[in-house]
């Protein structure tokens, strides 16, 4: 199966038994939580964006590191538990992904016109979204936390990763 999501369109991404929980099962036998599902995500225009993206948040998804020095010790330490967010959020906001915190779609409805309704909607999810990232970005430059790691980048995407950085820093 194919699933195209144009480019700053809201989706959602996540496992089948959580969906179920959240909106039960209809059509009972077409979902198998148990199966293994695959996923290849590609982009038109190709580019490096994405596989960055993808290899660096599930590395911390899937890998959990404990922070390997001093500050980034302290920082996992005074964060407990919202040490991976913090993370995925540096993520977020330097590979240009940007996760909905609050989402207010269709609450505005019977209070204004439309149109108005999904403008004030949008603008404030945007407002707590962006937020939120750039408070972790933030603390993530105080401390440390790099979106690409190399650690969580294969060989060829890091060393295109670091061309292209430094490509950027010649230019600028």
């Amino acid at each position: 199966m194919v699933l195209r999501v144009d480019r700053g369109v809201r989706h959602n991404w996540g496992r089948a038994e959580v969906y179920l929980l959240q909106h039960g099962n209809e059509e009972e036998g077409e979902v198998n939580e148990e199966e293994e599902v695959v996923v290849e995500e590609w982009t038109d225009p190709c580019g490096i964006s994405k596989p960055l993206f993808f290899w660096n948040l599930n590395g911390v998804l899937t890998k959990p590191d404990s922070p390997d020095f001093s500050s980034k010790k302290t920082l996992g330490w005074i964060l407990g538990a919202y040490w991976i967010p913090v993370q995925l959020f540096v993520i977020f906001w330097q590979l240009d992904n940007w996760p909905v915190f609050l989402s207010l779609e269709g609450r505005s409805s019977g209070y204004c016109n439309r149109r108005m309704g999904m403008w004030l909607e949008h603008a404030v999810e945007y407002v707590v979204t962006f937020g939120v990232l750039f408070v972790a970005s933030i603390v993530g430059k105080v401390f440390g936390v790099e979106a690409v790691s190399e650690e969580r980048t294969p060989r060829s995407l890091w060393e295109a990763w670091v061309r292209e950085k430094d490509g950027r820093r010649k230019s600028d």
